[in-house]
């Protein structure tokens, strides 16, 4: 496995994406804009970017948690991190969770459900995303400076943002640890992830909880409530780093010293895959992996998921849990029951009623992968299979290891590829 994911590094980088993209990456270019045009969109794009992340928001403490204040919160509450790969299902599913009473969401205002809040105060898609709302922890090329928009939107490169969502996870710090590689692992750390997340998390309030800890000391005891508020925090990169989040978290701090409060900690991983083709065709579909193949964008979905899979069988002590988005549209009620009860928000007799109550707010659609399945074929009866037998040839037995397979999407098209019967997929 290891040497699985170490080739598809060098992969990547004899196919970078600053090189000439491959043939069935190739696009026609786009016509001409004026640089002013550029450069004021440029500049209009990054101010937006602030304010919905909330550049300027009064509610921004005026210090960092105390170390008590951020175990008093992990005492009380139950920390749920959703990871997986770009386009891959992460926000509907963090956006049903939320639909529950007791699930709240980082920017999504009270009563609010994530990503469908942006009309009442919430925000939207990427910016309700924990690693857009922190200053911890790296953001792997995902996010770019107002200097590097500006000169990017100017000279037309914008589509070519570092490494961004088709090749994040190849880059030395996207893999975090416990082992703490990048020397982030300190109790500093720790409190201003909670003071960053903690004031776009509605339901609490950190002025009132830092004040009452200062005040009160270091020796209160919160009350246990059952079942615990969850906190949920939604980033796609939590795919490569969630075992640096538990241990950050776990990290002793002055209120766990002998005498003093031990954190009663309750940190969950929710992770949630798709079809590596369906999750290629939809990043191609948006700027920041435009520029690369379905080959390229298959070969880093196998590299997140051998990584997470050699990240949890490392770590069998840690709460995780997968779901596939497939299974999500075509049972959703039966999808959320296990995921509820795994949360510990609901019991198998009051499960049913909770997802039912959810779907009628957030509904979800079957046949989630018709649109890029339909887009899949036509490509092929246009391009022909040169580059869909080679990718099959290539990584078809590192997918099936996943449970999917490049063979089968193919085999319902009209269009019949030689390679389509290369590998067993029972």
């Amino acid at each position: 496995m290891g040497s699985s994911r170490a080739e598809a590094k060098r992969r990547h980088h004899r196919t970078r994406p600053d090189r000439a993209p491959t043939a069935d990456a190739a696009r026609p270019p786009a016509p001409a804009t004026p640089l002013l045009h550029r450069a004021a969109v440029g500049l209009l794009l990054y101010l937006c970017v602030v304010a919905a992340l909330g550049g300027g928001s009064s509610r921004l403490p005026p210090e960092l948690l105390r170390a008590e204040a951020v175990d008093a919160v992990l005492d009380t509450h139950t920390m749920l991190h959703v990871g997986g790969p770009h386009r891959g299902g992460t926000t509907l599913l963090s956006d049903l969770l939320e639909a529950h009473p007791l699930v709240h969401g980082l920017g999504a205002p009270e009563n609010g459900i994530g990503s469908r809040s942006a009309g009442v105060g919430g925000t939207k898609g990427p910016l309700n995303e924990g690693i857009f709302l922190q200053s911890v922890f790296p953001r792997f090329g995902l996010a770019m400076g107002p200097v590097e928009i500006a000169y990017r939107t100017v000279t037309g490169t914008l589509r070519q943002n570092g490494t961004g969502w088709g090749a994040y996870a190849y880059a030395p710090t996207a893999h975090l640890t416990e082992a703490n590689e990048t020397g982030l692992l300190t109790d500093v750390s720790r409190r201003q992830l909670m003071t960053e997340w903690g004031r776009k998390w509605a339901c609490l309030n950190l002025s009132e909880l830092n004040s009452t800890i200062s005040s009160l000391g270091d020796e209160v005891a919160k009350p246990e409530r059952q079942p615990r508020t969850v906190l949920l925090e939604k980033s796609p990169t939590n795919i490569m780093m969630w075992r640096f989040l538990e241990a950050l978290w776990r990290l002793p701090s002055r209120s766990t010293r002998p005498g003093g409060r031990t954190a009663r900690l309750d940190v969950k991983f929710l992770f949630i895959s798709r079809h590596p083709l369906a999750v290629a065709a939809a990043q191609r579909s948006w700027a920041d992996a435009s520029h690369l193949s379905v080959h390229q964008l298959v070969e880093h979905w196998i590299y997140q998921q051998e990584t997470l899979a050699a990240d949890i069988h490392a770590r069998t002590d840690a709460s995780t849990l997968r779901v596939h988005f497939e299974q999500l549209a075509d049972d959703p009620i039966g999808t959320l029951i296990r995921v509820f009860v795994w949360l510990g928000i609901e019991d198998e007799t009051s499960a049913r009623e909770a997802a039912t109550t959810v779907l009628q707010k957030v509904p979800v659609k079957g046949g989630t992968n018709l649109k890029y399945h339909s887009q899949f074929c036509a490509s092929l009866a246009r391009d022909g299979c040169v580059a869909y037998n080679r990718m099959i040839d290539a990584l078809e037995p590192s997918v099936l290891k996943t449970g999917y397979s490049l063979r089968e999407w193919g085999s319902s098209c009209k269009v019949a590829c030689a390679a389509q019967n290369r590998f067993d997929t029972k």
